[in-house]
């Protein structure tokens, strides 16, 4: 196994860690989603009376969702990334994904920089264009039937 074989390994092992500490990190907002829903099911008997805090209520259970949906579907974007790399198909794909982890730090910026200079390699683009052009020679069986 050559060296950026190695490389491409060790990212997507990474970017796998990642996916799954990102994916848990969408456990954070649930604590505002909880105090959304609270405020709004008049749990608190004093503040059941305050319609502003009904509203206050309503935003943070809609932001709340909102931040849960977005952490766990860049987990799951992040995860395909690492599969991606191991298949060594969708060279483009893991660039866009990488560059958006750029956002994420410290772990994140430091991940994203390692996959960029890894990727831009031309060793490396050349794995992934071999890879594309053997799927690309793949034949399909041809089962007896004729058109026509």
């Amino acid at each position: 196994m050559n060296r950026d074989d190695e490389h491409l390994d060790l990212l997507a092992i990474f970017h796998y860690v990642y996916a799954a500490m990102m994916a848990m990190s969408a456990c954070f907002p649930m604590i505002y989603l909880g105090i959304g829903i609270a405020l709004v099911s008049d749990v608190f008997d004093q503040v059941a009376k305050d319609q502003g805090a009904k509203v206050l209520g309503v935003i943070l259970i809609i932001f709340a969702t909102l931040a849960i949906i977005l952490v766990l579907v860049f987990a799951t974007c992040v995860y395909f990334s690492g599969r991606c790399l191991n298949r060594r198909q969708g060279r483009l794909y893991c660039i866009v994904v990488t560059a958006i982890m750029l956002l994420n730090v410290p772990f994140g910026t430091c991940l994203g920089i390692f996959t960029v200079c890894v990727l831009m390699r031309p060793s490396v683009e050349g794995l992934f264009e071999q890879s594309n052009t053997s799927l690309n020679q793949l034949e399909f069986v041809d089962d007896g039937h004729k058109d026509g």
